[in-house]
Parts: C-alpha cells; structure tokens; sequence
C-alpha cells in the first residue's frame, strides 16, 4: 500500500506565494534569501517553515509585486 500524501495548510502557503509571484523556485527562493533546496522541501511538505517565513509568505500572497521588486 503505498502511503497518502496529506498537503500541509503551510505548503499550500508556500506553492501559493510562489505563483501570486510568478517567479521560478530559483528566483523566489533568492528573494526570499532562502536556498532553492529548502524551498522545495517546504512545497513538497517535507518540511514546515519556520514563523517568520509563513509571516513573508502570507505578505507575498497579498502583495506579491513587493516580492518581485526585491533585489535578489
């Protein structure tokens, strides 16, 4: 049996924030100051972020020109 994947509120978070941007995992991850790895695992669900990364996340979700004015 193989085992059900259970999409985390958090990873949604994350895939969300990411497309409101319109930015590759690469480029989002930079802004972020984040590696690409650890991006990937948080949209995977392997693993959660951390506080004040939900926190960007959700002000990316609402402003994501804010996101893409950043210099990475």
């Amino acid at each position: 049996a193989g085992k059900v994947r259970v999409t985390t509120p958090e990873q949604m978070l994350v895939r969300e924030a990411r497309a409101a941007s319109g930015l590759t995992q690469e480029d989002f991850a930079k802004r972020i100051a984040t590696p690409v790895a650890t991006l990937r695992d948080w949209e995977q669900g392997r693993f959660t972020p951390p506080g004040a990364a939900l926190t960007l996340l959700r002000v990316a979700i609402r402003y994501p020109e804010v996101l893409r004015e950043v210099v990475a």
